[in-house]
């Protein structure tokens, strides 16, 4: 499982493109545009394994009765991951 925190999304004419980060590394994935997907927004959480990517809106991660937790979206691939390095 690999995923964390949305830092950023772009929309491609066939695919979205989501960059997370976690702690101290980012790892982006693209997946399949759909209604969904195109619902991504900076501060929701995204984690992907195997064919599929997870998104939870911000909203729903304040709201612990929510039921828009895990939702699926086909995966098409992903940017692997960059460690960030700090400035001491």
């Amino acid at each position: 499982m690999v995923g964390g925190r949305v830092i950023e999304v772009c929309e491609f004419k066939d695919k979205i493109f989501v960059d997370t980060r976690d702690k101290n590394n980012t790892c982006g994935v693209f997946m399949e545009k759909n209604s969904n997907s195109l619902q991504i927004q900076i501060g929701d959480s995204v984690w992907w394994q195997c064919g599929y990517c997870y998104w939870t809106p911000q909203d729903s991660l304040r709201d612990q009765q929510s039921i828009n937790f895990d939702i699926p979206i086909l995966k098409i691939g992903y940017s692997g991951s960059n460690l960030i390095v700090r400035k001491i």
